[in-house]
């Protein structure tokens, strides 16, 4: 039952602590269950975000969540947020292989356009420096219709293990500047 609601989640958590944190940015990290589904997720403060481009902090009108909104920004020079979690070399892993980000996203092209998007894109790296990328693991755009920014989107399956730092980007564009485009700071997901 993986897609229970961010909020489900967040209430049937039995346990929150901090896996890294620096000055100003903690990554806490909670692990639960429900029925034959266990998982760990990792919950970045809103220290722990960069923005580039033309991106500026707003609340999503649905939940009241805290996150970003996007305003006028290229498809060859999208704004963005920003992310790195690290995974302790000592986390015991669900499964490599199962783990997703989750956000809420606000999302409304009044011209059904393409070039009015929102991406999420994903680098693991390895403890030996190597990189995996995962380029449009989701995507959202204006053909794709109306989101309220009320239920969590999540991404396909990618893979990380113990030790691996996992940055998640999260980018639009939207050239004429009217498209309403927000999402609030997004959650990594370890699941069995």
């Amino acid at each position: 039952m993986k897609k229970l609601s961010l909020i489900a989640l967040m209430l049937l958590v039995p346990a929150l602590f901090a896996v890294s944190a620096s000055a100003t940015c903690t990554v806490t990290q909670s692990s639960g269950g429900w029925m034959s589904t266990s998982w760990t997720m990792y919950i970045p403060s809103t220290d722990c975000f960069s923005t580039t481009g033309n991106v500026s902090a707003t609340t999503l009108s649905c939940r009241g969540y805290g996150g970003w909104a996007f305003g006028t920004n290229s498809t060859s020079n999208p704004g963005m947020f920003s992310a790195t979690i690290d995974v302790p070399s000592n986390q015991v892993v669900q499964s490599s292989n199962h783990w997703d980000v989750e956000l809420n996203e606000q999302f409304s092209s009044p011209s059904g356009s393409t070039d009015d998007d929102l991406g999420v894109d994903v680098v693991v790296t390895h403890p030996n420096g190597s990189k995996t990328y995962y380029w449009m693991l989701l995507e959202w755009n204006g053909s794709n219709g109306t989101l309220d920014g009320c239920s969590a989107t999540t991404s396909p399956w990618f893979s990380a293990g113990a030790g691996d730092s996992i940055k998640v980007t999260v980018r639009s564009s939207n050239p004429t500047g009217t498209a309403n485009i927000a999402a609030a700071g997004f959650i990594v997901v370890n699941y069995n």
